[in-house]
């Protein structure tokens, strides 16, 4: 898609044209450096929801997106068999990230799935939930926690 010198419009017309990819974009170019993409892909009034907790509105989204990646060095997401249709985007991922507070930096993969619902008017994401094991994502990368959920996983096995 060529690119505007209006990057709002841009986004617009990826959201438009090919909401897949549009998430896509969205996941795999968000950093600290530009959270304000969280005002390209967000409704003002959209919802967003996973195992950490929920967020109500595009200024609370931001903020917590801005606490999470923090932290976060590297972090990039593969997503397979993802499903959509005008309204509704099923997305399965694998995300990799490095944090500084996770496994001593080094590189950390969950797997989880989001389930995006576009607003008909703007289409921009009005509805946002994650499910991932929390688990996976953080106690298993806690030295102490790390060796404790390893050896409860062992033993229910």
């Amino acid at each position: 898609m060529p690119l505007t010198k209006d990057p709002f419009i841009n986004w617009k017309q990826l959201a438009l044209k090919d909401k897949k990819a549009f998430c896509r974009k969205f996941f795999n170019e968000l950093s600290l450096k530009n959270i304000d993409l969280v005002e390209q892909f967000y409704h003002v009034d959209a919802y967003f929801e996973d195992p950490i907790g929920h967020h109500e509105g595009i200024n609370s989204i931001k903020k917590y997106y801005s606490s999470i990646y923090g932290p976060v060095t590297e972090i990039s997401f593969d997503f397979h068999d993802v499903i959509a249709d005008k309204a509704i985007v099923s997305l399965p991922w694998i995300m990799k990230f490095k944090s500084s507070k996770l496994k001593r930096g080094e590189s950390v993969k969950v797997k989880g799935f989001s389930l995006i619902k576009f607003c008909p008017d703007t289409h921009k994401v009005i509805y946002h939930r994650d499910y991932f094991d929390l688990g996976e994502m953080i106690y298993d990368n806690i030295p102490i926690f790390g060796r404790i959920t390893k050896w409860i996983k062992k033993r229910l096995k």
